[in-house]
């Protein structure tokens, strides 16, 4: 009982400012985003941030200041060319949405906001962070982001886009992204975004929302079933072995590296996930402290269906962590 009242204390204090993964788009709209000729937007290097890192690091004097600023200049750079490589593949062999597809840099996609172009609809990338003011009035920005794929008609900018996907966090990944990523991530967007279609759905129906819509549904067919979850998700206090006393299919862990390849390859495997849908931030007294919210869920990476949910409603946990109590939920579907 003690754990629940901390969790709901918590979850009050963190509940000040919330970012979520809102989408702005009708479901009328998306036909006219669909039929549009789909700008992928290709990050560029930031020169600016480089050369502030690059100032700091001169001026700094101890060698693990330095070493440290230099990997975050090496990750930095690492990632645009990761990105641009990989979105592109991925779009080209995944992305069945738009009937024509072109690149162009971000400075080229700002310069068409600019000018007021309707022609298009864009496929971008952003961090999504919290920013609040304290009670003094500076705005400060938590260390907290959440890698978000943007599908969005081009006249809508970069605020209140269409149609917006907090891409899921792996364990122990480093700031590294895959193609894997991508191709969980578009499989995803495009069954959410068809969804929202059928269905009539209004404004704002977030993926976290499609997840506990569709798994109540499907819950019932993941009892019996094999499923995986990434080596070092499972909660300190819960082994796999817990998690199989607690469920009546079998569940065994895979690195990082075998999901990715499990999914590039399209196997019928069921894995589980951590599916960020928003950042919470508040205050505790003095001290401003904030966290992503995760609903935790088991997909079969071939078909795309969602079978559970957990951590997406009030009273459950909201970390990256399975534990061996919710799998218990999983048979009864409660």
């Amino acid at each position: 009982m003690k754990s629940r009242i901390l969790l709901v204390i918590s979850f009050i204090l963190l509940s000040i400012s919330v970012q979520a993964q809102y989408s702005y788009a009708k479901h009328d709209d998306f036909a006219e985003i669909k039929k549009r000729t789909l700008i992928v937007e290709l990050l560029e290097l930031d020169t600016k941030v480089v050369e502030k890192w690059e100032k700091k690091k001169s001026k700094a004097k101890k060698k693990d200041k330095i070493d440290k600023l230099q990997k975050k200049i090496d990750d930095y750079t690492v990632f645009i060319t990761d990105y641009n490589t990989l979105v592109k593949k991925a779009v080209e062999e995944h992305w069945k949405e738009n009937p024509t597809i072109i690149y162009k840099t971000t400075s080229e996609v700002t310069d068409l906001i600019k000018n007021d172009s309707e022609e298009f609809t864009v496929l971008w990338f952003s961090e999504t962070d919290s920013k609040r003011k304290d009670g003094y009035g500076a705005t400060y920005f938590p260390d907290l982001t959440v890698p978000t794929l943007n599908y969005s008609r081009i006249e809508k900018g970069r605020i209140k886009t269409d149609y917006c996907y907090f891409m899921h966090y792996s364990h122990d990944r480093n700031n590294r992204i895959k193609f894997s990523d991508f191709v969980l991530s578009f499989k995803l967007m495009n069954q959410h975004i068809d969804y929202i279609v059928e269905h009539k759905k209004k404004k704002k129906y977030s993926f976290q929302k499609y997840i506990l819509e569709v798994s109540s549904n499907n819950c019932k067919d993941f009892s019996g079933k094999t499923a995986y979850i990434q080596k070092g998700a499972n909660h300190k206090n819960t082994s796999v072995s817990d998690m199989n006393n607690s469920f009546s299919g079998s569940i065994s862990s895979l690195t990082d590296e075998e999901i990715s390849i499990a999914i590039e390859t399209n196997e019928d495997k069921n894995v589980g996930f951590f599916f960020p849908f928003s950042i919470a931030v508040g205050s505790m007294g003095p001290a401003s402290v904030g966290r992503v919210q995760y609903v935790r869920s088991f997909v079969n990476i071939k078909s795309g269906k969602i079978y559970t949910n957990r951590g997406g409603k009030m009273g459950q946990f909201f970390d990256a962590y399975f534990r061996a109590k919710e799998f218990e939920k999983y048979d009864s579907c409660k």
